[in-house]
């Protein structure tokens, strides 16, 4: 637990309604002014789901991009129709191809770098076999999300030590 000066208070936001994401939006964006959340979701997301990664393990990874979004998603963003699933039995593997696919590097995608640094897969394009469709023939280059470059800003120093 994280102790507070007597002026600093917690925050809390609770947001009632049917349209579940929509309203997690909403929620998130009632405490989007506090520094502190901002800085873990920046840094620390990205590192534990690497951690969870090891916890669960998983053997199968099936990506459904028959439709995907791009820009400022989960809820502002744009509906393309991509028609690309994927499946592999190395869940880094496919991951880093769709990255690739979209046109972001894995080094700028935070817990994909970890997961590549903590050996939990093939993050290396060069290494991983493609069976069925040319890349070239699939890639479409994504718009990021409006705050994509103050996304990039979760290197962690010294992560290499909270992986396993």
């Amino acid at each position: 637990m994280t102790s507070q000066s007597p002026t600093q208070r917690s925050r809390v936001s609770l947001v009632k309604g049917s349209e579940r994401y929509a309203n997690v939006r909403k929620a998130l964006d009632l405490i989007a002014g506090d520094s502190r959340l901002q800085q873990a979701q920046r840094i620390l997301v990205k590192p534990n789901l690497c951690r969870l990664a090891w916890k669960v393990k998983p053997h199968l990874s099936v990506i459904d991009g028959f439709e995907a979004m791009e820009g400022d998603g989960p809820v502002g963003g744009i509906k393309v129709s991509w028609g690309i699933p994927l499946a592999s039995l190395d869940p880094l593997a496919a991951d880093t191809v769709v990255s690739s696919l979209m046109g972001f590097p894995i080094e700028q995608v935070g817990y994909l770098h970890y997961c590549r640094l903590a050996g939990l897969g093939q993050g290396d394009l060069s290494e991983i076999d493609i069976v069925g469709e040319d890349l070239a023939t699939c890639a479409r280059h994504f718009r990021p999300h409006q705050t994509y470059d103050h996304q990039l800003k979760w290197q962690l120093a010294g992560a290499e030590r909270y992986l396993n």
